[in-house]
């Protein structure tokens, strides 16, 4: 029963924290400041401080109490989870440099035997700096995610795209491939891109390349990796 206690909770506070920030993102800071305590008073793990908003620079702007006092209270594994999800909230409105920040302390607070979870972090930190078209630091942090994870199909997705933007056309093709070699048919669902596929990808950055041997397979591929019962 408490566990059961505990979760509907979180899901309470987290939801009071979309509203703090949804409420700062249109400038009432009246009432971010009055969801953010909501958050505060029912979950402090969760949000274990207006401290923390005020040092990604988000609230800063509406009274952010400077109260650390219950940072001493999460072990580092927790912290970690709880600066990645901040910096996966800031990230979705539209505060990708706060995001970085809150990534950066998820990493060096992230336990070196959390291999997955580091991974992750990494992921997520390159994914906003490509957003923030810093593509040659994106790509040292999808480095540093498949080095933990070496079957990260995302992170090899999102290398190979960043090394078209770069037009490094032969490196995209080596992580395109290796997609195929860990998931035949890689879903690329997720990432907004509508009837693509990595051999899609792998096709066009041959193409790039004036290989159009090289294309000419990986279409063959394509075909022959469609017609194969899933």
């Amino acid at each position: 029963m408490e566990e059961q206690r505990y979760t509907i909770n979180k899901d309470l506070a987290n939801k009071y924290i979309d509203a703090g920030f949804f409420a700062c993102e249109v400038g009432n800071s009246e009432y971010a400041k009055k969801y953010f305590n909501k958050a505060l008073l029912i979950y402090p793990k969760r949000f274990f401080s207006h401290g923390l908003l005020k040092e990604t620079g988000i609230a800063k702007d509406f009274g952010a109490i400077e109260d650390y006092r219950n940072v001493t209270e999460i072990d580092s594994i927790e912290a970690s989870i709880l600066y990645n999800d901040l910096g996966i909230v800031c990230v979705e409105y539209g505060k990708l440099t706060q995001a970085i920040t809150c990534f950066t302390k998820s990493i060096k607070l992230t336990p070196a035997n959390a291999i997955v979870t580091n991974a992750t972090v990494y992921y997520n930190r390159g994914n906003t700096k490509y957003e923030l078209k810093d593509y040659e630091s994106a790509i040292r942090d999808y480095n540093k995610a498949i080095k933990l994870n070496s079957n990260f199909k995302a992170a090899y997705f999102h290398r190979g795209k960043t090394s078209m933007i770069l037009e490094d056309y032969t490196s995209a093709i080596e992580d395109f491939n290796e997609i195929i070699e860990i998931d035949g048919f890689y879903d690329l669902s997720d990432e907004y891109i509508d009837n693509m596929t990595v051999y899609d990808y792998c096709i066009i950055a041959y193409e790039c390349l004036n290989d159009n041997e090289g294309a000419e397979k990986m279409k063959e591929r394509k075909i022959d990796a469609e017609s194969m019962p899933f």
